[in-house]
């Protein structure tokens, strides 16, 4: 049976949910968004299209890496804040490292499935 302190262990360990992307010798330090907020941009973007599901990749890494949002605050970019990344990232990269962060929910959501399987 389940005790309040597991989901108190659950619900910390939830809470600071930092990784690391590494593209060729890059490393960039993310953070982990709520998992709504995720479905959230699949609904803003038209990720039906290539350049729809294309604008969200770069949402999400904007919005997962913080030095993004602080490279944007410095450069004049036209358009969207994040498109701020498509100055620094090649197309493939941004595919890759959206694919990174992806993986950090299908990942856990594997795990999930593996403790219901027990």
């Amino acid at each position: 049976m389940i005790k309040v302190e597991n989901l108190l262990e659950k619900f910390n360990k939830n809470q600071n949910q930092d990784f690391t992307v590494k593209l060729g010798e890059d490393e960039y330090q993310c953070h982990k968004l709520p998992f709504k907020q995720v479905l959230a941009l699949d609904d803003e973007y038209d990720v039906e299209t290539q350049k729809g599901a294309y604008e969200r990749n770069l949402e999400m890494i904007y919005l997962s890496c913080e030095v993004f949002r602080n490279l944007a605050n410095k450069l004049d970019v036209e358009g969207e804040p994040h498109n701020v990344i498509e100055q620094v990232l090649s197309p493939i990269e941004v595919l890759t490292f959206y694919t990174h962060i992806l993986n950090q929910y299908t990942g856990q959501m594997t795990q999930d499935i593996d403790t219901v399987k027990k």
